[in-house]
C-alpha cells in the first residue's frame, strides 16, 4: 500500500471516494438535516467543497492506493476556532479494501501532518457506525450534534411560553447589553459545570485563560451588535436573572441556526425554564427563516440528551477528540 499526498490531479478519484463515505454514511443515518441533502448532485457539491482544498497550506488530502488504485483518503485541516487547534475532515475507505488496516494507516498519516506542525489536539466528527475504531485509537467522545427543524410560522409547542411560566418563576425576555453581567455569571457557571462532567474535555476548553470573564464578556458584545444573526433570552425573576439560551444564525454549519448554550439555576430547575427558553429560541429561529436548528450536547449530560430528544432532536454525529504528543526537536 502506498500513502501519498493528493494533488488537484486526483480530484476525480477523490471525489468518487467521498461520495462512498457520504453514501455509506446517509445508510446508517436515516435522518438528515436539510443543508446536507443538496439538489445539485453529490459531486458536484463535493467539487466545490475540494476547490479551496489544494492550495490552501493549513490543509492536507492523503491518498491510500493498492495497486495503482485508490482505495481510501483522508483530509485533515488546521484550524482556529476550538475545541482543538486542528481537525480530521474526512477519513474514508472504499467498501472493497476495508477492515485491512487502510483508514488506520492513513489516520496515523494524518495524525503525523498535525503533530508536525506543533497541533497538541485534534478532532473530528463520527457517524454512529465509525465509534469503535475511532474509541480504539484512543479518542475521546467531546459532544453528539442534534438537531431538529423549527416550529413554523414562529409557533412553538407552548404558544406563549412567556404567559404561562408561574409567577414566581419569573418571565422570558430578550436579554440587553446592561445584563452583561449577570450573563456572563450563567455562562461561566455553564463552563464550570462541563468541566467537572467532563474531566477528559480537550485543553482549550479544561484550562480556560485567567481573563475567562472578561473573554465571555467579549463575546456577548457580539450579540448586542447583531440582533438579527444572534440573541439571547433570559428568565428574569424581577431580582436576578436564573436562565438563559443563546441562539444563532449560522452561514455553513449543519443547520441553519444553532443553540449555543441553554442554561438553568441549579435552585430553579423542574419548573419547565429550560422548555421555556427552547421554545422561544426555536421560534425567534423560525421568525429569521431558520428551518432546522442544531446544537451539541455532552455525552456524560445523559439528562440533557433526553430532554432534548423529547422535544424532538435527532442524534446525528459524535465528535471525538485525542492528544497529541509534542513534536521532537529536530524533525
Amino acid at each position: 500500500m502506498l500513502i501519498r499526498r493528493a494533488d488537484a490531479r486526483d480530484r476525480p478519484a477523490v471525489i468518487r471516494l467521498w461520495a462512498e463515505v457520504d453514501r455509506y454514511h446517509r445508510a446508517i443515518e436515516p435522518v438528515w438535516p436539510q443543508r446536507w441533502n443538496p439538489a445539485e448532485p453529490l459531486e458536484t457539491v463535493l467539487a466545490r467543497l475540494l476547490a479551496p482544498v489544494w492550495d490552501d497550506p493549513q490543509q492536507i488530502i492523503l491518498l491510500a492506493e493498492e495497486g495503482g488504485q485508490p482505495a481510501g483518503f483522508v483530509r485533515a485541516a488546521l484550524v482556529d476556532e476550538e475545541p482543538t487547534p486542528a481537525r480530521i475532515e474526512t477519513l474514508g475507505v472504499t467498501s472493497s479494501y476495508r477492515r485491512q488496516g487502510i483508514g488506520r494507516a492513513l489516520l496515523e498519516e494524518a495524525l503525523a501532518w498535525c503533530v508536525d506542525r506543533e497541533a497538541d489536539e485534534v478532532a473530528l466528527e463520527a457517524n454512529h457506525g465509525a465509534v469503535q475504531f475511532y474509541e480504539r485509537l484512543g479518542f475521546k467522545p467531546v459532544f453528539v450534534t442534534y438537531f431538529k427543524p423549527a416550529p413554523d410560522d414562529g409557533e412553538s409547542d407552548t404558544q406563549d411560553p412567556v404567559g404561562k411560566l408561574a409567577p414566581e418563576s419569573g418571565a422570558i425576555r430578550r436579554a440587553e447589553a446592561a445584563d452583561e453581567g449577570a450573563v456572563v455569571d450563567l455562562w461561566d457557571d455553564v463552563r464550570r459545570f462541563h468541566r467537572e462532567l467532563e474531566p477528559h474535555w480537550p485543553r482549550r476548553w479544561l484550562y480556560p485563560p485567567p481573563d475567562i470573564r472578561s473573554r465571555l464578556a467579549q463575546n456577548l458584545a457580539a450579540y448586542w451588535r447583531d440582533p438579527d444573526r444572534q440573541t439571547i433570552f433570559v428568565v428574569d425573576t424581577g431580582r436576578r436573572l436564573t436562565g438563559f439560551i443563546r441562539v444563532a444564525l449560522m452561514d455553513s454549519w449543519l443547520c441553519p441556526a444553532q443553540v449555543q448554550s441553554l442554561y438553568v439555576d441549579d435552585a430553579y430547575r423542574s419548573q419547565g425554564l429550560g422548555r421555556f427558553l427552547m421554545d422561544r429560541a426555536l421560534a425567534w429561529c423560525a421568525e429569521q427563516g431558520a428551518d432546522e436548528v442544531g446544537l451539541h450536547v455532552s455525552p456524560s449530560n445523559v439528562s440533557a440528551a433526553r430532554f432534548y430528544e423529547r422535544l424532538g432532536f435527532h442524534p446525528f454525529l459524535l465528535t471525538y477528540f485525542r492528544a497529541l504528543p509534542a513534536k521532537q526537536s529536530g524533525q
